[in-house]
């Protein structure tokens, strides 16, 4: 009998160390949130990376390294990984010169934006009109080698 009531006040206690731990965790996000880092500040770290020795796994079977992960956790833009791996259809990769390299672009203008796949420096293949986007950089490269999605730096 004894055992019942401490596995009770066991059970008490969990149920209020995990209320509390969930609370915190949500507290955490909404200070991580109110303290969003700038553009310049964004593009600094972003230069910081170079090589990737962890590949994250997208939903579509194509690869991201750390530093288009920290892009996408920074500035909310998994859309835009989503958007160049959609497009990694039969008709774009029957050409032979998109198989191996693609370059992107995404550019941005008043929450507008344009997403552009080359082939080589200024040989564009396809144009993706964005209607609407928060993203914070005016402009971000990057380049899928084979089908790994990378920063310009962690080639």
């Amino acid at each position: 009998m004894a055992n019942a009531n401490h596995v009770g006040a066991d059970n008490k206690y969990q149920q209020f160390y995990f209320k509390a731990y969930a609370f915190e965790s949500v507290k955490s996000v909404k200070s991580r949130d109110s303290q969003m880092k700038t553009p310049h500040q964004i593009k600094a770290v972003l230069n910081q990376f170079t090589g990737s020795t962890v590949l994250y796994k997208h939903w579509l079977g194509l690869k991201y390294t750390e530093g288009v992960k920290y892009l996408a956790d920074e500035t909310n833009c998994y859309w835009l990984i989503d958007a160049i791996f959609s497009h990694q259809t039969k008709k774009l990769l029957s050409n032979p010169n998109l198989r191996e390299f693609q370059i992107w672009h995404l550019r941005v203008d008043h929450n507008s934006g344009v997403l552009i796949c080359e082939w080589d420096t200024n040989q564009e293949v396809l144009r993706q009109k964005i209607e609407y986007t928060d993203f914070p950089l005016s402009h971000i490269k990057l380049y899928l080698i084979e089908t790994v999605l990378m920063l310009p730096n962690e080639y």
